[in-house]
């Protein structure tokens, strides 16, 4: 059974999407990617689950990031996510 959650805080939760990939790492949730359904994105999003709330995750240098992707893969290894 799927129960909507309604985040805590003004930060907006990712646009809808498909094909992108969600990993776990401590106790946030982060989601790369995906298509929302006109175009593939590369935004980049951290929901936190003690305070239920969603962040923009900004690249520290934003030539260097994933270039906009579907259908991909993504792990995380030690304090690290590979896609």
């Amino acid at each position: 059974m799927w129960t909507e959650l309604n985040s805590n805080g003004s930060n907006q939760p990712p646009t809808p999407r498909d094909r992108h990939t969600a990993v776990v790492h401590g106790r946030c949730i982060y989601i790369f990617g995906g298509y929302d359904g006109y175009n593939r994105v590369d935004d980049f999003h951290r929901f936190c689950i003690q305070s239920n709330s969603w962040f923009q995750m900004d690249p520290v240098n934003p030539d260097s990031g994933p270039s906009p992707r579907h259908s991909h893969s993504s792990v995380v290894y030690e304090d690290h996510m590979y896609v």
